[in-house]
Parts: C-alpha cells; sequence; structure tokens
C-alpha cells in the first residue's frame, strides 16, 4: 500500500512536467534536461528541480512571441538551472583557485 501511495504521488507531480516538456519538445524548444522529472536519485524532489520550475516559469510568463524570443528573455533561468545540473562555473572557479595557489608557491619557492 505504501508503495502505491508513493508511485501515485511521483505520477501526479510529474503529469505537469511531463506535458510541458511534450509540449515544448513539438514546439522545437526542447530544454536538455535529464532530471526535469523532478524526482531526485533518492526519491523526492531533485536538486535541480526549482531552478528548472523557475525556468519553465520564465517561459510561461515570457512576452516573446517566438520560441527564439522566450529562450532569449529567459536566458538567465536557464544558466542557473544549467550551473545545478553541471556546477560548470564552480568547477572553473576552484580550478583557478588551484592553479593561482600553485603559481604563488612557486613564486614562493623562487625567492626565498
Amino acid at each position: 500500500d505504501a508503495f502505491l501511495v508513493q508511485l501515485s504521488l511521483r505520477i501526479e507531480t510529474t503529469a505537469p512536467l511531463i506535458s510541458i516538456f511534450l509540449s515544448s519538445f513539438r514546439s522545437g524548444s526542447y530544454i536538455c534536461g535529464a532530471a526535469m522529472s523532478g524526482m531526485g536519485a533518492q526519491g523526492g524532489v531533485s536538486r535541480c528541480y526549482h531552478s528548472f520550475m523557475d525556468y519553465l516559469k520564465c517561459l510561461d510568463e515570457s512576452k516573446g512571441v517566438t520560441t527564439q524570443q522566450k529562450n532569449a528573455e529567459c536566458a538567465e533561468w536557464l544558466e542557473d538551472y544549467n550551473e545545478c545540473l553541471h556546477h560548470g562555473k564552480a568547477h572553473m572557479r576552484q580550478f583557478l583557485m588551484e592553479r593561482e595557489a600553485k603559481r604563488q608557491e612557486q613564486a614562493k619557492a623562487e625567492s626565498g
């Protein structure tokens, strides 16, 4: 019984997303989003679910007529969602900090 309740809850929460995904796919505005279901690996809400929903809300409220105009208006929301998924900016920042620390160590070793 608990499994069926949990399964029906998952279906209820993902059905709107599936509908949005299919309509965006048909209109040619497919978004890269393996985590679009909203379900986390351990159950519950995925870590990027809220970022994705903010992006969808922006698309829905957009004043743009074409898909291209809507995507341009919501580019910052999509960027936030992709950062949540892939952590590209965070990884780049970490890399630059480590490189600078090595450079400072080498300069210190060479000078004294």
